[in-house]
């Protein structure tokens, strides 16, 4: 709504109050008190000075000519100004446009930064808890590999009594086997 009430200003001429409430737009002008204004500026130069009647109208006439011309030059300027005003206020409007999309951009970036770095923390969080878990695993390792280091000369020790246990029942079977061969040979 205030967009639209700015753009009608933008639009609107520039006006002035003329005679019995007439509304006047800029460079359109009120002939009547021109030709009156004028008449009077002639009545005085003709009562100031003893020259021709015609050639202070003719001066008056150039002056009000010379004024008329500047006047419509400084409408055009103002025209033109209008234009370039409305121009740069189009442009201001795409530059918000942009800002604004722009600045959503950076806050959906920000989101994304701040979640991005609380991953990152609790990763961290999670590798050092992980690290002190391991390096506690490892202690634990050390100690029981410590602690079994007797019962591993043990160990080896049982194992070739195994061994040698599992040598001695082959060669028993192996025994057993050919005195049973030589008896059922016999018999």
């Amino acid at each position: 709504m205030a967009e639209k009430k700015k753009m009608n200003e933008e639009e609107k001429p520039v006006t002035m109050d003329g005679l019995k409430g007439q509304l006047l737009r800029f460079g359109e002008h009120n002939i009547l008190t021109l030709r009156k204004e004028l008449h009077a500026a002639v009545d005085e130069e003709a009562r100031l000075s003893d020259g021709g009647q015609k050639d202070i109208r003719k001066q008056l006439m150039d002056k009000v000519l010379m004024a008329v011309l500047m006047i419509t030059k400084l409408e055009d300027q103002v025209n033109e100004t209008k234009k370039h005003v409305v121009v740069l206020n189009k442009k201001e409007k795409e530059y918000k446009r942009t800002f604004e999309v722009h600045k959503e951009n950076v806050a959906e970036l920000e989101a994304e930064k701040r979640q991005a770095n609380q991953k990152i923390s609790n990763l961290r969080a999670e590798k050092k808890s992980l690290e002190e878990y391991a390096a506690l695993q490892q202690k634990e390792t050390e100690q029981m590999k410590n602690e079994m280091a007797p019962y591993k000369k043990q160990n080896a020790m049982l194992m070739n009594i195994v061994s040698a246990a599992e040598k001695g029942h082959n060669m028993l079977l192996t025994t057993m086997s050919s005195i049973n061969k030589e008896i059922s040979s016999g018999l």
